[in-house]
């Protein structure tokens, strides 16, 4: 009757939990948890709870040699406008001048952006840790933004435009500002609802 209310949950096995309030049925975030998931829509906004593991977990920042994160600004001649792309390169990139690498074209889910693998799924950290534990070969990330039209509104030609834009600006863009291997062989693509083609 105060206005004042608490729930208790648990135990909550370790995690990375996503969650809203919905108060008089207005969904919202929690006001006192500067942890946010954001997107590129208004409805991808929740918050974030992390409940830590006993030991690092494999999505954890570890004492390892740790790759870059970079973002880049281009001009995409297909869609007539300038996008936004963030790329991995893995540790040792910059001081191995002679040395080209495969490509991993990374995809977010709906409503994700180009920020989401990184900030969210922390895709960085994992590959830190799996190229130290010597679990994977070094290669480069490319997280393009995965919409060709605007997110939230009329998603006609999406797919088309995006495809569009990705072989004809992402992937030369890429190609010509890396150390990347140009072959189909080198050059792999995942999805963020996990369907892998090459």
């Amino acid at each position: 009757a105060d206005g004042v209310w608490s729930v208790t949950v648990g135990p909550v096995a370790p995690e990375v939990y996503h969650y809203n309030f919905t108060i008089d049925g207005v969904r919202t975030i929690d006001p006192s948890n500067p942890q946010l998931k954001t997107g590129s829509t208004a409805s991808t906004i929740t918050s974030v709870l992390e409940i830590r593991h006993p030991s690092p977990a494999f999505y954890d920042a570890q004492p390892v040699p740790h790759g870059d994160i970079r973002t880049h600004w281009y001009h995409s001649k297909s869609l007539d406008s300038v996008r936004r792309l963030t790329v991995y390169t893995p540790p040792g990139y910059d001081k191995n001048r002679s040395s080209r690498y495969p490509v991993l074209y990374l995809f977010h889910g709906a409503n994700a952006d180009e920020n989401a693998w990184y900030r969210l799924g922390r895709a960085n950290l994992i590959l830190d840790n799996l190229l130290a534990a010597g679990k994977i070969h070094p290669f480069i990330v490319v997280m393009p933004f995965g919409y060709g039209v605007t997110p939230g509104g009329p998603q006609t030609d999406n797919t088309a435009k995006f495809g569009k834009d990705l072989i004809e600006d992402v992937i030369p863009y890429i190609e010509s500002s890396y150390r990347a291997f140009t072959d189909r062989g080198n050059r792999d693509r995942v999805s963020a609802v996990g369907s892998h083609r090459r």
